[in-house]
């Protein structure tokens, strides 16, 4: 692993050690509105059998997470799975519906660490505003009520701010580089944004804040192909060299909005399906699928062997004068 000090960190702001990435669970990375709300599954009942027809989609929907799961930790030394759900609904999801994904969990180096953002101590007061159930509070957000709004905001920065601070503390006077949060609700956005915009760190800090937030309420054939197309998106969200600010969910046009935001107009020509984001009810044939995130991988690849390319010149750069 490379060795960083005061001097050089800044120039590798997207390494995986400087790298900090934080993921919602329901309809971000689990189907949750799929199986509980379209399906009418009893998430409390262990014992119920999956349809058939059920069964089949998620498999292709296991492959799309734990590939991007993997990706992610590819990316990232500290990738954080932070929930405004209640312990151990992760677990029960996992074990329910993908077991053999609980090994990619923990708090080891190189899993995916679990947060409960109402555990966090300063955010006990959510607890007693709960309601009895482990799933998390979900509502529309035309609907949402402010105060609950608020208050899991307030969680989840909370929660933020703490993982933020441990990841960057591994040597002296490490400063805030690189944070990545995608979530499906307004929660993990403001959450990130508030944490970042009240950072006071020194004159040579120079911190890329990246919030993406994607439609909520998706069926599991939308969640497993935005997986999909969100895992070959990643590499290109890690190093860019900026800060983004991008809500796919009320965008018409998210593959426009996408290349505006990462300066990658390339993207404009994979013509990747806009089913992943729930603006086509039509599901897209399985090999116009597979075209498109092949046009996808390669302009992905090409545009951020450019982008590494250019920053490794500007550094050479820096050493020289």
């Amino acid at each position: 692993d490379r060795q960083f000090s005061m001097a050089t960190s800044g120039d590798y702001y997207d390494d995986a050690w400087q790298t900090l990435i934080f993921f919602d669970w329901d309809d971000t990375l689990f189907p949750t509105t799929e199986l509980f709300d379209i399906r009418q599954l009893d998430w409390k009942d262990k014992s119920c059998e999956i349809p058939a027809d059920l069964e089949e989609e998620l498999k292709v929907w296991r492959v799309a997470v734990s590939d991007y799961l993997r990706t992610a930790l590819s990316l990232s030394r500290n990738v954080v799975l932070l929930t405004n759900s209640k312990r151990p609904w992760v677990d029960h999801c996992l074990e329910r519906f993908f077991p053999e994904a609980l090994s990619m969990f923990g708090e080891a180096l190189g899993l995916v660490k679990v947060v409960y953002a109402d555990e966090v101590p300063e955010c006990s007061s959510m607890r007693r505003t709960r309601s009895g159930g482990l799933r998390p509070l979900r509502t529309s957000t035309d609907r949402m009520d402010e105060d609950v709004r608020m208050k899991c905001t307030r969680a989840k920065r909370t929660a933020m701010n703490r993982e933020v601070v441990r990841f960057y503390s591994q040597y002296p006077n490490q400063t805030w580089k690189n944070i990545l949060s995608l979530g499906d609700m307004p929660y993990e956005h403001d959450a990130v944004q508030d944490v970042t915009f009240w950072r006071q760190g020194p004159s040579r800090e120079r911190l890329r804040t990246k919030a993406i937030i994607v439609p909520s309420a998706p069926n599991l054939k939308e969640i497993t192909l935005r997986l999909e197309f969100s895992r070959r998106m990643l590499p290109a969200y890690v190093h860019f060299d900026g800060s983004i600010d991008i809500d796919l969910a009320s965008s018409k046009d998210p593959l426009y909005t996408l290349s505006q935001a990462l300066e990658f107009p390339e993207l404009l020509g994979v013509n990747f399906p806009l089913y992943a984001w729930g603006l086509k009810q039509e599901t897209p044939s399985e090999e116009f699928m597979k075209e498109a995130l092949k046009r996808l991988t390669v302009a992905v690849q090409e545009h951020v062997a450019k982008s590494m390319l250019s920053q490794e010149y500007v550094r050479d750069d820096r050493r020289r004068s």
